[in-house]
C-alpha cells in the first residue's frame, strides 16, 4: 500500500548511482528505485557524472551533473567540479535548487572506502559529507543506503564517516562487518540497520532464449560443453603493471588447467564497460589481456558489447559455475543459482569475505593471492563436484535474500518519507 498523498522529491546522489556502466552499481540502484516506489509515488533525481537518457530511461529518473569533473584526468589537482576558478556555476545551482525542493536526499553507496585521498572539496567521502551538509542546510532529512565499510585508517575519513552517519534519519547497511568498522571508529550505531546487499534485489532473468541472443550478437557458437563464467576485475589504482600481469598470467593459466581437466568452455563476462580513464576499468580490456595468455583459446569467449543490466543478467543462466573476484559477480550468480568461486587477495578480502558469510557460503572464498595453481584446482574440484548441491542451496536461499535486501527501501519509506508526507 503506497504511504503519500502527494508526490515525493527524492534527490540520490554518491558512488551509487554512477553511470559509468557498472553493472553491479545499477543493480544497487535498481532496488532502491524499484523499492521506494512500492510505498510512494516519487520523482527521483539522481546526480550523476554524466547525466543521459539512457540511463533516465532504464530507471524511469531524472539525471543532473553531480560534483565530479568527467574524467579523473580532469579532476587531477582540482577541487570539485563549480568550486575552481573558471568554472561554470551551472552544475551547482542545479544541485542547490533540486535539493532545496525536495522532500529527502539519500546517500547511495559506500563514500568512505578510503580508494583515493578525502581532502578538502575531493574525494567521495567529501562528497558524501557535501550532501549531508546540503540537506542540513536545507533542513532535509537524509538517508544512506547501502553502505559498506572497510577498517577505517585514516582520522579524516573518520570524522567524515561520524558525520554523515549520525546525523542520517536512516543508515543501512549490507553487513554485519561494516557495523563493526563503524563502532571501531567510534560512530554510533543507534540508526543503523544490517541487511544484505541491496543488488540481491534485483530480479534474476531466466529467459533463456535472451541470453543465447547476446551469443547471437556476439557471434560466439558455444557447444553442449558446460560453460564457466569469469567475472575478472583489475584493482588498477592498487596493483602495478607488474602485479596485475603476475594475477593476469596466474589466472590464464588456471583457465587452461580447467579446460583440459574438465572438458569445459569459458565465457568472460564484463559487469563494468566504462572506457573514460583507465583502460582497466573496462572489464573488456582486462578480459583481453587474460584472453591473450591463455593457450586453449578455442573454448574461450569473450563478451565485447556493452550490454544494459537486464540482459548481461541473461547470459548467467547459461553457465554451470562463475569464477569472480568481483562481489557482484557472486551476487549475480547467487541470484540465478550458479555456483560460485569467488577469488580474493588482500585488496578485496574485507569485500568477499562477509557477502560469503551472509550467503552462508564462506567455504567458497578462495586465496587467489596465495594459493598455487594446484591448491586453486583443488578449490574449482570440490566446487564442481558439488555444484548441483550447491545450486538447490542458493536457490532455497533467494527468495530470503530478496526479502531482506528489499529491507534497504522499506526502512527509509517508512522511518523517513512517511514523517515527510506528513508534513
Amino acid at each position: 500500500m503506497k504511504l503519500n498523498r502527494r508526490k515525493i522529491k527524492i534527490v540520490i546522489g554518491g558512488p551509487c548511482p554512477s553511470t559509468t556502466d557498472d553493472r553491479g552499481d545499477e543493480a544497487v540502484f535498481y532496488n532502491f528505485c524499484v523499492g521506494i516506489r512500492k510505498f510512494f509515488d516519487c520523482e527521483i533525481t539522481a546526480l550523476v557524472r554524466h547525466p543521459n537518457k539512457k540511463f533516465e530511461q532504464l530507471f524511469d529518473v531524472k539525471t543532473i551533473k553531480n560534483f565530479d569533473h568527467d574524467s579523473h584526468e580532469e579532476s587531477e589537482g582540482r577541487f570539485f567540479l563549480g568550486f575552481n576558478p573558471g568554472d561554470s556555476p551551472g552544475n551547482l545551482k542545479t544541485i542547490k535548487k533540486t535539493i532545496e525542493a525536495c522532500d529527502l536526499v539519500v546517500i547511495g553507496g559506500s563514500c568512505f572506502e578510503e580508494n583515493s585521498p578525502d581532502t578538502f572539496l575531493r574525494g567521495q567521502g567529501f562528497y558524501g559529507a557535501m550532501l549531508a551538509m546540503l540537506a542540513t542546510f536545507f533542513a532535509k532529512p537524509y538517508a544512506v543506503y547501502g553502505m559498506m565499510q572497510p577498517l577505517i585508517k585514516k582520522d579524516t575519513t573518520r570524522q567524515l564517516a561520524k558525520f554523515v552517519c549520525e546525523g542520517a534519519q536512516v543508515v543501512t547497511l549490507k553487513e554485519q562487518y561494516s557495523r563493526e568498522q563503524l563502532l571501531n571508529a567510534n560512530i554510533s550505531d543507534q540508526n543503523m540497520h544490517v541487511l544484505v546487499d541491496p543488488a540481491l534485489g534485483v530480479q534474476p532473468i531466466f529467459d533463456f532464449e535472451k541470453g543465447l541472443n547476446i551469443l547471437e550478437q556476439e557471434d560466439i557458437n558455444v557447444t553442449k560443453k558446460p560453460i564457466v563464467g569469469i567475472l575478472f576485475r583489475s584493482f588498477y589504482w592498487l596493483w602495478n603493471e607488474i602485479e596485475f600481469k603476475n594475477y593476469r598470467d596466474k589466472l590464464a593459466e588456471f583457465c587452461d588447467q580447467i579446460i583440459e581437466k574438465y572438458d569445459v568452455q569459458l565465457l568472460f563476462i564484463p559487469l563494468q564497460c566504462y572506457t573514460k580513464g583507465n583502460p582497466y576499468i573496462d572489464d573488456r580490456f582486462t578480459a583481453r589481456q587474460v584472453y591473450n595468455s591463455i593457450q586453449n583459446k578455442s573454448v574461450v569467449f569473450t563478451i565485447k558489447g556493452n550490454y544494459a543490466l537486464p540482459e548481461t543478467l541473461s547470459l548467467f543462466q547459461l553457465l554451470d559455475l562463475v569464477i569472480t573476484n568481483r562481489r557482484h559477480g557472486t551476487n549475480f550468480a547467487a541470484l540465478h543459482h550458479v555456483p560460485f568461486m569467488t577469488l580474493y587477495t588482500h585488496e578485496n578480502k574485507w569485500k568477499i569475505y562477509p557477502l560469503l558469510k551472509s550467503l552462508e557460503m564462506s567455504d567458497y572464498a578462495i586465496d587467489f593471492e596465495n594459493f598455487n595453481i594446484n591448491h586453486l584446482i583443488e578449490s574449482f574440484d570440490k566446487i564442481w563436484k558439488s555444484k548441483t548441491k550447491l545450486s538447490k542451496k542458493l536457490a532455497s536461499q533467494v527468495i530470503k535474500l530478496q526479502e531482506k535486501a528489499a529491507l534497504h527501501t522499506e526502512l527509509i519509506a517508512k522511518n523517513i518519507l512517511k514523517k515527510v508526507n506528513r508534513g
